[in-house]
């Protein structure tokens, strides 16, 4: 059976720095909430007065004063790579 690697080039060629990067990128990044909020979403966030995302209650989630998540339900929006901006999701 052909090593499915074998035509492998360019950016998806596996290396030993290739691995190396990804070994210590998943080392640093792990447990930690890496949240960013630009352009329509920073605005949207703003507009609802929400909270700090990084510094956040996660252990009271279930409460119906969530803020966070009651307006999340109030605003659905997701990045679209092609247009290079955010959709907003009609509800």
């Amino acid at each position: 059976m052909p090593d499915p690697c074998e035509k492998c080039s360019g950016p998806f060629l596996v290396t030993e720095d290739n691995l190396n990067t990804v070994f210590y990128l998943d080392d640093a990044l792990a447990a930690r909430r890496l949240i960013g909020y630009g352009g329509i979403l920073k605005e949207i966030h703003k507009e609802l007065n929400l909270g700090d995302a990084e510094d956040g209650d996660l252990v009271k989630i279930e409460e119906e004063d969530d803020e966070v998540a009651n307006g999340a339900f109030e605003v659905m929006a997701y990045w679209h790579p092609g247009i290079k901006n955010y959709i907003i999701e009609k509800g």
